[in-house]
């Protein structure tokens, strides 16, 4: 039972007993009458002085002529391709790449016009799309597309991609070492090619993302709060950045070549065009590769497989 309180034993002039109230913050606001002083108060650096200056920015006249610096006119598209797909580049791959396949015994040395089918064929899955590499050669009636099998066996494709290499350096420090050296001969191809026009747009695009999100081991300096992105974005960055380059200077050399090509002729779409492009490559070089064949062997007496062994001579 709670005793009642006696209140006749307060009185106003017990001092001993004082009764709190919550005190709320006022914010000041400045008005016009305020010195500027008095507003920026301690935010003030003395070492700089705002001050109101007419500036007109220096504008340099354009005096490059641009657009390509050769004539393509008169080229076909396997020639105006070759113009950034170059002997430079070619002997560069070709050389890393027999480098990388010495250490694979059932690998074949690659020749620059064995090369430049392997790329015909990966523009043309670029416009045939299909689950799996394996899926091209596939005796499926219902997915088959014999064309492929015709021009390359899957082996040697599959061979040829597996032992692919742009540069035998390892720079720990850079994280394009791989490519570093195939993209600077590139980056110089363009340049020299073509000069860009006075007016230039540069675009970005946004994609939806519903991957989770994870810490990328960085903070920021401002917040202090740890740096975050999505999974998918950390994973591509460490695994794939040297592949997504790779990716593009092809599609550059691709897309170049037809900014070109389109200049002096009247041309089909983009997707026509990488077709008739392959073809050409295709027609051009595949009279020189020997028709493919294989070697089965079998070892019954220890329950092993057969084996398929390709060889492939070049004349």
């Amino acid at each position: 039972m709670i005793a009642p309180m006696d209140f006749d034993y307060l009185d106003d002039s017990d001092s001993s007993i004082q009764i709190g109230h919550t005190r709320k913050r006022i914010r000041r606001i400045s008005s016009s009458e305020d010195s500027e002083d008095d507003q920026c108060g301690s935010f003030i650096n003395e070492d700089y002085v705002w001050k109101a200056e007419n500036h007109t920015p220096i504008i340099h006249n354009f005096s490059s002529v641009g657009g390509a610096t050769l004539n393509t006119q008169n080229l076909s598209r396997r020639k105006v391709f070759e113009l950034f797909f170059n002997k430079e580049l070619v002997t560069k791959l070709i050389t890393e790449t027999n480098k990388h396949g010495a250490t694979d015994k059932n690998f074949i040395p690659l020749t620059d016009g064995e090369l430049k089918v392997f790329i015909a064929l990966n523009i043309l899955m670029s416009l045939v799309s299909k689950p799996t590499i394996q899926s091209y050669w596939s005796t499926d009636k219902s997915i088959e597309t014999p064309y492929f099998k015709n021009i390359m066996c899957r082996t040697r494709f599959v061979s040829i991609a597996k032992n692919l290499d742009f540069s035998s350096n390892n720079n720990s420090d850079d994280p394009l070492t791989k490519i570093r050296e195939v993209s600077e001969v590139v980056k110089k191809t363009f340049i020299r090619m073509y000069v860009p026009h006075k007016n230039i747009s540069i675009d970005e695009s946004l994609m939806q993302c519903r991957s989770h999100f994870a810490e990328t081991g960085k903070t920021n300096r401002y917040t202090g709060q740890k740096c975050m992105k999505p999974t998918v974005v950390i994973d591509y960055n460490q695994y794939m950045s040297g592949v997504d380059v790779g990716d593009q200077m092809l599609n550059m050399m691709l897309l170049n070549s037809y900014v070109l090509f389109k200049n002096h002729k009247k041309d089909q779409a983009f997707h026509v065009y990488k077709q008739l492009l392959a073809e050409e490559i295709i027609r051009q070089y595949l009279p020189n590769i020997k028709a493919f064949s294989y070697k089965d062997t079998c070892n019954s007496s220890k329950g092993k497989q057969n084996v398929k062994a390709m060889r492939c001579m070049l004349i």
